[in-house]
C-alpha cells in the first residue's frame, strides 16, 4: 500500500522489536534487564526513524508504572521502566547533541512538530470532512493552508520577530503558539476535527480519494476480516493472565498512537506500522479457533449422515 519505498518497513521492524522486548519485560515470568535495555535501544532507533515513536514509548512506559501492568513488585517494575527510558535517551543522545552543536539550541529529534501541529489542527482542515466535495476541498486546503497561510505567517513573523534570523527552536515555538491560538479561538471546531481524524485513522479501507475503487474494496476485504479475527483472538487470550497484560499494553499502544496523530495528521499509512502487525498476531488464535469450529461442525454433519435412516 505504499506508493514507493519509504521509512515504514524499517520503522515497523524497529517498533516490533521494541515491543517484543517490552512485552517480554512485562509479561514473561523470566524477563531480564536485557529486555528493558534492548526495548529502549530499539525504541530510540525507531524514534530517529519517525519521532512519534518517542512519545509512544513514553506512554507505554508510564502505563506500566501507573496501571501496574507488570506482575512483579512495583519498585522492581519501576526500576526496569526507568532503565528502559535511560537506554532510550542514550540511544538518541548523539543525534540530540549533534542538533545542539549545529543549531546552538536544544532540539530533541527534529523541528517539524510545531509546524505539523499548526497545519494539522487548523480549522480549514474541516473542509476535508464537512465540505460538499472532499476532493476539491483537498486542493483548496493545499493551496490555502500549506502555501498562502504559511507564507503570510512567515512574512508577518519576519516583520515582527525577524523570523529567518531566529534560531530554529524559536521558529518552532512560534508555530506551536499559533497552533494553540487556533485551538483556543475555535474549541468546538477543533473537537470536531479531532473526532473526524480519529475515525479517519481507524478507517478499515484505503482512502477513496487517493486510491482506485478496486484497491479500496480489496483493502476492506483484507482489513475487515483481520480485525474480526483479531477481536476473536483477543477474547481467547484474555482467559490467560499474561494475555490480559498483553491486551492492556496493546490498548495503551492504540490510544497513544491515536492521540499523538490526532494532534498532527492521521491516515491509514501512519497506523499500519503501529497496529496491524499485532492484529495479525492476535488473528492467529482467532483463525485456529475458527478452523477448529468448522472442523467440528463438519464432523457433526458427517456423523448425522452416517446415522441417518
Amino acid at each position: 500500500w505504499l506508493g514507493d519505498v519509504q521509512s515504514e518497513p524499517l520503522f515497523t521492524f524497529l517498533m516490533a522489536g521494541g515491543l517484543l522486548f517490552f512485552s517480554r519485560m512485562v509479561v514473561a515470568e523470566s524477563a531480564s534487564r536485557w529486555d528493558a535495555a534492548l526495548a529502549g535501544v530499539l525504541f530510540g532507533l525507531a524514534s530517529l526513524t519517525r519521532p512519534t515513536a518517542w512519545w509512544v514509548a513514553l506512554a507505554l512506559s508510564m502505563a506500566v508504572i501507573v496501571f501496574r501492568i507488570d506482575h512483579r513488585p512495583w519498585v522492581r517494575s519501576k526500576k526496569r521502566v526507568l532503565f528502559l527510558i535511560a537506554c532510550l535517551v542514550l540511544t538518541i543522545a548523539p543525534w540530540t547533541l549533534s542538533n545542539v552543536r549545529k543549531t546552538g539550541g536544544f532540539i530533541l529529534l527534529n523541528d517539524a512538530g510545531g509546524y505539523a501541529f499548526y497545519v494539522g489542527n487548523h480549522p480549514l482542515n474541516l473542509g476535508l470532512y464537512e465540505g460538499s466535495d472532499p476532493r476539491v476541498q483537498a486542493d483548496i486546503l493545499k493551496s490555502e493552508l500549506q502555501f498562502r497561510l504559511t507564507r503570510e505567517k512567515t512574512e508577518e513573523w519576519q516583520r515582527t520577530h525577524g523570523y529567518w534570523s531566529l534560531p530554529i527552536q524559536e521558529r518552532e515555538r512560534l508555530w506551536l503558539h499559533a497552533g494553540w491560538e487556533n485551538l483556543r479561538a475555535e474549541p468546538w471546531a477543533t473537537t470536531r476535527l479531532w473526532g473526524y481524524k480519529a475515525l479517519d485513522f481507524w478507517r478499515l479501507w484505503l482512502h477513496p480519494l487517493a486510491y482506485p475503487r478496486a484497491q479500496v474494496i480489496l483493502s476492506s476485504l483484507v482489513l475487515v476480516p483481520l480485525y474480526a479475527l483479531a477481536s476473536w483472538g483477543a477474547l481467547l487470550i484474555k482467559r490467560e493472565r499474561s494475555g490480559r497484560r498483553f491486551l492492556l499494553l496493546f490498548a495503551v499502544l492504540c490510544m497513544a498512537v491515536t492521540g499523538i496523530h490526532m494532534l498532527t495528521h492521521t491516515m491509514l499509512r501512519f497506523r499500519l506500522p503501529y497496529v496491524e502487525p499485532y492484529l495479525s498476531i492476535l488473528a492467529g488464535p482467532g483463525m485456529l479457533s475458527l478452523l477448529a469450529t468448522m472442523r467440528k461442525a463438519g464432523h457433526r454433519v458427517s456423523a448425522c449422515r452416517i446415522n441417518a435412516p
